[in-house]
């Protein structure tokens, strides 16, 4: 549903019913749990916002708050089959997520631009389906690589020379809370599989042609040389903890030409 409030300014309001069909788990050795029909998973989704734009059309301002509830969430989950480590396909038990997001572009003058957009995501489980002896996942407990908080911004600026060729200025600025890497039944192990919260900032100039057909660009992505992990696993020698490191969490430097036909 949709009602336009004003020539700027737009409310809506989705459903959404969603439907992933039945699966069944192909690997061979498979014990009888694991030899079972996968069962369809199902969503009920909602969402409420406002689209507006202000000052003129300077200015682009955009809220929504939304809602989904899982049922039968089909997840992967490491299993041991002959000997072997293997991901299997099972009907995890309900999930859900809901929050808030508000994203803006802001251009004041002709050449420079800003945007920018924060959302903040509770997702957690709702029921864990354990198997038969297992150990089960509280409910409530966060869901991975679903930090609370996200946001972003950057300024993108552009000078006028009257040459050959303009200036481009830009900024980068991104941050996240922290969230679970690694999702476990043992409390200690979610506390040592979390991923820290941290910011990055990129920068970057360059040259552009008048007619936009050349741009060469110079950046420096993360630039305070923040570390941080991508994912973090167990199962490593002498039971030790995995990291996997990202490209973005050391700081380098680059050069993108582009040529446009």
């Amino acid at each position: 549903m949709q009602y336009d409030i004003s020539h700027g300014s737009t409310a809506y309001a989705t459903y959404a019913r969603g439907y992933k069909g039945p699966a069944f788990n192909v690997f061979y050795n498979l014990t009888a749990t694991g030899t079972n029909v996968i069962a369809p998973e199902t969503s009920d989704s909602y969402e409420i916002g406002l689209k507006n734009t202000l000052l003129g059309g300077k200015l682009t301002l955009n809220l929504a708050a939304f809602y989904a509830k899982y049922k039968n969430f089909q997840a992967n989950n490491p299993d041991l089959v002959a000997g072997v480590v293997v991901t299997r396909f099972t009907n995890a038990g309900d999930v859900s997520t809901r929050g808030v997001e508000l994203d803006a572009t802001l251009r004041p003058v002709r050449d420079l631009s800003i945007t920018g957009g924060a959302a903040y995501t509770d997702a957690h489980v709702d029921k864990f389906n354990a198997p038969a002896g297992s150990a089960t996942i509280p409910a409530g407990t966060p869901l991975g690589f679903a930090p609370k908080w996200k946001g972003n911004v950057s300024v993108d600026y552009r000078l006028r020379t009257g040459g050959f060729a303009d200036v481009l200025l830009g900024a980068q600025g991104s941050y996240q809370s922290s969230e679970l890497g690694l999702f476990a039944a043992d409390a200690v192990q979610r506390q040592l599989g979390t991923i820290g919260a941290y910011s990055l900032v990129n920068l970057g100039a360059g040259l552009v042609s008048k007619n936009d057909r050349y741009k060469l660009t110079f950046q420096v992505r993360n630039l305070f040389d923040k570390s941080f992990a991508a994912a973090i696993a167990n199962g490593g020698p002498g039971q030790a903890y995995r990291y996997q490191i990202p490209r973005d969490a050391d700081r380098y430097f680059g050069v993108t030409g582009r040529v446009n036909f």
